[in-house]
């Protein structure tokens, strides 16, 4: 047809936004990250303003910091969380703080629910049953992320029940760390020689100050 406009073959061709494959399961992986971020920043608020359950904020949690690591380790080691945050514009700052942590509030707290009946005495012993039965895994070889990093959490939920402990206690923070060293690991690394010394030394102090704390 006469005047008919005629479009360049190029103008044809469909938009590629990815170069191959592998970048479009980064972006994809960056976009899940996104989406976690926003997803747990706003259920630390609900967990805050107590308008989620304890047993739902916990499963919701622990399940946003597993896909975010996943999606982490996804994307590559280049990934920084930080930069990540201001490139997006994201101000999602509980968020951020609990997957730092690396786990979730109950844990951190000590928060029992409402039916959980104050015991001193039973709590002390499970405590200090906690610290060796853990000490006595690491004798006996047990030196990975998915072995240790159960039974230091169990450790830090029982001290956080005291809250009357002595104030030179630094148990809380001691173990507080370590999780935090394991959480940000891979589930099959464990941890070097040096470290798993520290831990016996760390596991054996803290449970010696625990027990004259109480």
């Amino acid at each position: 047809m006469a005047g008919a406009m005629v479009i360049p073959d190029y103008l044809m061709h469909e938009v590629q936004p990815y170069s191959s494959p592998a970048e479009r399961e980064k972006y994809e992986d960056l976009a899940d990250i996104y989406a976690i971020l926003r997803t747990l920043d706003f259920l630390e608020r609900a967990f805050i303003k107590d308008t989620i359950s304890s047993d739902d904020y916990v499963r919701e949690c622990d399940r946003l910091i597993a896909r975010f690591k996943l999606a982490k380790n996804r994307v590559g080691s280049d990934f920084d969380l930080d930069s990540f945050m201001e490139e997006y514009g994201m101000t999602c700052r509980s968020a951020k703080y609990r997957i730092e942590k690396g786990f979730n509030a109950i844990v951190e707290t000590g928060g029992q629910g409402e039916d959980r009946a104050s015991n001193k005495p039973r709590d002390a012993s499970e405590c200090t049953q906690a610290f060796i039965t853990l000490s006595d895994a690491i004798e006996l070889g047990d030196n990975s992320k998915d072995l240790l990093l159960p039974g230091l959490m169990r450790i830090l939920s029982i001290l956080n029940r005291f809250n009357d402990l002595s104030s030179s206690f630094s148990g809380k923070q001691v173990i507080s760390d370590w999780i935090s060293k394991l959480s940000a690991l891979e589930a099959a690394d464990t941890l070097p020689e040096s470290d798993i010394a520290n831990l016996k030394l760390d596991l054996e102090t803290q449970r010696e100050s625990f027990q004259q704390s109480l």
